[in-house]
């Protein structure tokens, strides 16, 4: 069919500011058969205009979004078919092909599109570019380019990452269950992944070749971090198999900064040395011992429950053991500048060189001895259990009893 035959057969889909939206899913009578339509014209242009330009230089624009939605028996978007501002490609059930020449600015989505295999190796435009629910789309091909934000969610065939791959904006994959590595020379500003079962190896520049931060969620077979970069996140949450950290993690100074361990059940020991403002090891069962060296505003290791040791002359903003079971003893030399909570711990002395700025909270451990020299240098608030014992003030001159 010519394209002004089409236009003149689903006029209701051309609209007067430069939006064209073939939606085979709207009640309104006349579209309803674009889901028989097979095949798309040649020459489809959604355009977008120029209304003004405003006194700060910024040049708004309208129209230039292409919809298409609920073409069943469309397998082909041809090659021209083009989008200034958007594409929407949904519901189209045996869409295998993508023209190259479909390239919007601001943002291309697709569907529920489960024939679709891969995208045209291109350099794309769009601020945001979503795949979802896409059930045969399996790789991004060598040489794609994406100039801004590409989320892959709910494509259980994903499972190839070509070289020489570029994001320069975020880079998000979601429940792809067959994606089993990301491999090197991949660029992005940042790598969040999400829920991909059997994902078990990320690249050895992974600290070189992502910029902002690393976030690996509900990842169970991931076994190691290779190495660590100049980032403002690393997130590792419920990576359960995880046993392996880079030597050295420094996260910046910012408000959103943190390394997030929590639930990363299969760590044993932590001998990386580590900075950030937040330091969270939260549920980490098998944690044993922490050696490495730790700078952080707050460090929260609550219910490791085999949590035995942690490293001498700790120095930390707050210190939260809260349900860790197995420690019975502090190292000596800690500095903790404002909290240290041992509820649920077997703590059952503190050390007299122990310095805590603000607050002790020391409720569960009845019995406790509490030196007196800790007592003389805090000038916070200590909340004490039912029943406490006061170590009097070691003579300095005598030596100490064993």
């Amino acid at each position: 069919m010519k394209l002004q035959d089409f236009k003149k057969k689903y006029a209701k889909s051309f609209k007067r500011e430069g939006d064209i939206k073939l939606s085979a899913m709207w009640s309104e009578p006349s579209l309803i058969s674009l889901e028989d339509e097979k095949e798309l014209p040649d020459g489809l242009h959604a355009k977008a205009k120029l209304i003004g330009v405003s006194p700060y230089g910024y040049r708004p624009f309208q129209g230039g979004v292409l919809l298409i939605e609920g073409m069943e028996k469309l397998q082909t978007v041809p090659e021209g078919t083009k989008a200034d501002d958007s594409c929407f490609i949904v519901n189209c059930r045996n869409v295998r092909d993508l023209p190259s020449s479909i390239n919007p600015f601001r943002q291309y989505e697709i569907e529920n599109c489960p024939a679709l295999e891969n995208l045209p190796a291109i350099s794309f435009d769009a601020a945001y570019m979503n795949i979802i629910h896409c059930d045969s789309f399996k790789a991004l091909g060598s040489g794609t380019q994406f100039k801004g934000n590409l989320l892959i969610k709910d494509c259980p065939s994903f499972s190839q990452i070509s070289h020489g791959v570029e994001i320069e904006g975020n880079f998000t994959v979601s429940s792809c269950d067959d994606l089993q590595k990301i491999p090197e020379g991949l660029k992005a500003k940042s790598l969040h992944m999400a829920q991909c079962s059997n994902l078990t190896s990320l690249p050895i520049d992974l600290g070189k070749n992502v910029a902002d931060y690393v976030i690996i969620e509900y990842c169970p077979k991931l076994e190691e971090i290779p190495s660590a970069g100049d980032w403002t996140l690393l997130n590792l949450e419920g990576c359960t198999g995880l046993k392996r950290l880079p030597t050295d993690i420094k996260v910046r100074n910012t408000s959103a900064g943190r390394v997030d361990l929590t639930g990363c059940t299969s760590l044993k020991e932590i001998k990386s040395n580590i900075s950030a403002p937040l330091i969270t090891f939260e549920g980490c069962t098998n944690l044993v011992e922490i050696s490495g060296k730790i700078s952080t505003e707050e460090l929260s290791a609550k219910d490791c429950k085999k949590l035995e040791m942690l490293p001498d002359g700790l120095t930390v903003g707050s210190l939260l053991l809260n349900g860790c079971s197995s420690l019975v003893t502090l190292p000596g030399g800690m500095n903790i500048a404002r909290k240290l909570d041992l509820r649920g711990t077997f703590v059952r002395e503190l050390p007299r060189d122990l310095n805590v700025g603000w607050l002790m909270d020391l409720r569960s451990q009845d019995g406790i001895k509490i030196p007196q020299e800790v007592l003389d240098r805090h000038e916070g608030k200590i909340v004490f259990p039912p029943s406490y014992e006061v170590l009097p003030t070691l003579d300095a001159s005598a030596p100490e009893p064993h």
